[in-house]
């Protein structure tokens, strides 16, 4: 039975409960997840929209402040799959290298 709890709509349905929980401690909402699911539902999709486009614009800055695009960039797989051990080297105990 715990299994089905914990998957499907069960752990949105829990998240959006904390949701609705934390907001009305703050003060952001008056509904009630049980009594006006919708717009409980609404507002944690807005509430996420929102960290979405604050984290982005952050990174943003972030990069225009620091650089480091290049870096977030992911390599190509070609570059990856390329790659060799044809360097590694192999050393004994006493620290001379094995060949």
């Amino acid at each position: 039975d715990n299994f089905v709890r914990v998957s499907g709509d069960a752990i949105e349905m829990a998240k959006a409960q904390v949701f609705a929980w934390e907001a009305s401690t703050r003060g952001d909402l008056a509904g009630h997840l049980q009594a006006n699911p919708t717009q409980v539902m609404l507002a944690k999709k807005q509430h996420e929209e929102r960290q979405k486009k604050l984290q982005e614009l952050r990174n943003r800055e972030m990069a225009d402040r620091y650089g480091g695009l290049e870096h977030v960039k992911k390599p190509a797989e070609v570059a990856v799959l390329a790659q060799t051990e044809s360097n590694f080297v192999e050393y004994a105990p006493d620290g001379r290298p094995l060949q």
